[in-house]
């Protein structure tokens, strides 16, 4: 046999969890140990750490030290929270910066005829009360017919339905993004 298998036999030995050997593997072991200088060393050795083990005092921590781990950890999260806002302020700003170059890029032949520029503003403001003066109309008819069709009782049951939709969204919004405080 290799001395591993020797070796996991001792531990086995000392373990009182574990199996205990069988009275051949004990006396095998005891005379491997007899004849093999290596695993007697092993065993001194480890004979040797556990009297050292058993004999040295445990060290508890000294008071108050929750505390100022608790405290330490704090002020970390909170300096980490700082350099996120920094981060993420100083992309803004970068990213804000590069979306005005690309926009005066874009507006700077523009600039050079400002008739167009004024036309091309008329037109668009024109466009829009169209388009909204279009969906007020549209909206608008569509109430009527709706009105005239559906009962107030399914209007009243709409309306309690999407209240109660949105209340759960915000509730289940909120819930998600506020940040948890783990007590003991």
């Amino acid at each position: 046999m290799t001395h591993q298998a020797y070796l996991d036999w001792y531990f086995a030995s000392l373990d009182s969890a574990s199996e205990a050997l069988t009275p051949q593997q004990q006396a095998e072991l005891v005379a491997h140990l007899d004849g093999c200088s290596e695993c007697r060393q092993w065993e001194q050795t480890w004979q040797a750490l556990e009297r050292d083990l058993r004999q040295e005092t445990q060290l508890a921590p000294q008071p108050g030290f929750t505390q100022r781990w608790q405290a330490r950890q704090a002020a970390e999260n909170k300096l980490r929270l700082q350099r996120q806002g920094i981060i993420l302020f100083t992309l803004s700003i970068g990213f804000m910066l590069g979306l005005l170059a690309l926009l005066f890029y874009l507006i700077w032949p523009l600039a050079q005829s400002p008739q167009i520029v004024l036309w091309s503003a008329v037109y668009q403001i024109a466009r829009w009360f169209s388009i909204l003066g279009a969906a007020h109309t549209f909206l608008s008819r569509t109430v009527e017919a709706a009105g005239l069709v559906l009962s107030p009782l399914i209007w009243v049951l709409f309306m309690g339905v999407t209240s109660l939709l949105a209340v759960s969204w915000l509730v289940s919004y909120r819930l998600l993004t506020i940040p948890r405080r783990v007590t003991k």
